[in-house]
């Protein structure tokens, strides 16, 4: 079963800056999601073609954050963190999901405390990772 890794949209920008959208689909045991609420985050349109062609190639899937224990987590965090990053961590927090974001400050603290540092991963997480691997 593939490890779970919520991603955020300062990930998938700094993917997408660096050209490395693409290695998502080659990390083995992963499965990247993100949130409608990421989705909408993203604005340039050269930035929406590219997560498109990851959801086409499915490499990056999209969910909706529906359930009861999710929104009421989104709403709690969406006081102190942007939509997309509340909504990420609401749902990795419920369904025991990695993350993956760059945040700092107020996410960092919220998701090592709530989801353990393991489970809190950054883009150097990532990279490390696909050296690993390749």
């Amino acid at each position: 079963m593939p490890r779970v890794v919520v991603t955020d949209t300062n990930v998938l920008v700094n993917l997408i800056h660096v050209d490395w959208l693409s290695v998502l689909g080659a990390l083995d045991g992963y499965e990247f999601i993100l949130v409608d609420e990421v989705l909408a985050e993203i604005t340039h349109s050269e930035q929406k073609t590219a997560i498109q062609a990851a959801l086409n190639q499915g490499y990056l899937s999209s969910v909706r954050l529906d359930d009861i224990e999710g929104l009421t987590l989104f709403s709690e965090f969406a006081r102190i963190m942007g939509r997309g990053e509340a909504a990420s961590l609401a749902l990795a927090v419920v369904q025991g999901y990695a993350i993956a974001c760059d945040e700092k400050r107020v996410f960092k603290r919220e998701a090592t405390s709530r989801l353990g540092a393991h489970r809190a991963l950054t883009l150097v997480n990532l990279s490390q990772t696909n050296h690993e691997k390749g």
